[in-house]
């Protein structure tokens, strides 16, 4: 996460990202390693993620300051995901490429479908190499399941050669088909920011109806009637999730949504915004700018080719929104994990 003040023009610079290559860091083909993704004759996956739920734990140190919040996650065999995240619930069908958000406290909704916005996204979207070749970090059991850790150095390039440089842990428990941590350090401000799946219990298929809206909430038609910014600048930017962690099961298709919305009250809209993507991962923006809200989706594409499973691939989105003296930057992570098929 990041936030400067400058002028806008510098703004819309930092976020052109540059291009290159279509290819796929440290993806040395090899035939007797290759990941087929083909479709079935019935269409229908043969591989489905085991249900499962768990408390999410997000660690974030800003600043040398930790705050530390927790979620809770429940997945079924279709590749639905339920993140109930205090007063807001998360609702993600990958088959729909749909996303629920309700606030609990004000029973209110708001239905996103993946649908691009009225203006071309990018270029660079699934052109990016992004990250170093994975290192290994070995077995180890995290959070009571057997898991194997890469470590990467994400690199996202921008205009103006000032490039952001994370580092990323990841920990993979094929087990549960779920990266149970996760860590990224930001190489410049030292910042952290670890995501860490415990209390894990899978084998039980969760109910439907909580992946459905309940009776009595009404919808809503924007972000910001969900999410208030909350940082007192004079183009605060409030953007949610970082990282947003995408899992692929066969043919169910992760996707998701990364939102943010400023305060149009002090004259703050979205001017800009920009992503990069590496191979199978892609995205588009779904609302125009000059709104108090933006929103990107990003999704994996099912392509094939993948040299070996399960596979990592990053992204990353960036927003800035502006009024007449001031920007506000911010970015989120997207880390995609292939795990079958």
């Amino acid at each position: 996460m990041r936030r400067v003040r400058f002028t806008v023009a510098a703004a819309i610079g930092l976020l052109c990202l540059l291009s290159s290559a279509p290819t796929m860091a440290g993806a040395a083909p090899a035939a007797n390693r290759q990941a087929s993704r083909s479709v079935t004759a019935t269409g229908r996956s043969t591989v489905k993620p085991p249900p499962l739920s768990a408390d999410q734990v997000s660690s974030r140190t800003v600043a040398g300051k930790t705050t530390q919040t927790t979620s809770h996650l429940v997945r079924d065999s279709h590749g639905r995901t339920r993140v109930e995240s205090g007063a807001l619930v998360t609702i993600s069908d990958p088959a729909s490429r749909t996303t629920i958000r309700m606030n609990t406290g004000t029973h209110a909704f708001l239905t996103s479908t993946a649908q691009p916005a009225d203006r071309p996204a990018p270029s660079t979207a699934g052109s990016q190499t992004l990250a170093t070749p994975p290192a290994s970090l070995g077995s180890a059991r995290i959070e009571g399941v057997a898991a194997e850790g890469r470590a990467y150095t994400v690199t996202v390039p921008t205009k103006n050669g000032k490039a952001i440089q994370k580092d990323v842990t990841i920990w993979l428990a094929a087990e549960v088909q779920l990266p149970v941590q996760t860590r990224i350090v930001d190489r410049a401000s030292g910042d952290e920011n670890t995501l860490t799946y415990t209390n894990i219990r899978a084998g039980t298929e969760p109910a439907a109806d909580l992946f459905a809206v309940p009776a009595g909430f009404r919808q809503v038609d924007s972000a910001a009637a969900l999410m208030q910014p909350a940082e007192a600048t004079s183009c605060p930017l409030e953007h949610a999730p970082d990282p947003l962690v995408l899992n692929s099961f066969d043919f169910f298709l992760d996707s998701g949504t990364v939102n943010a919305v400023t305060d149009p009250q002090r004259g703050c809209v979205f001017v800009a915004d920009g992503a990069a993507f590496e191979y199978p991962l892609s995205g588009f923006p779904t609302v125009p700018l000059g709104l108090p809200f933006d929103q990107w989706v990003a999704y994996d594409t099912g392509g094939g080719g993948l040299p070996f499973l399960p596979w990592v691939a990053f992204g990353d989105v960036a927003f800035v929104a502006a009024n007449t003296t001031d920007a506000t930057t911010k970015d989120s992570l997207v880390i995609l994990t292939v795990w079958c098929c």
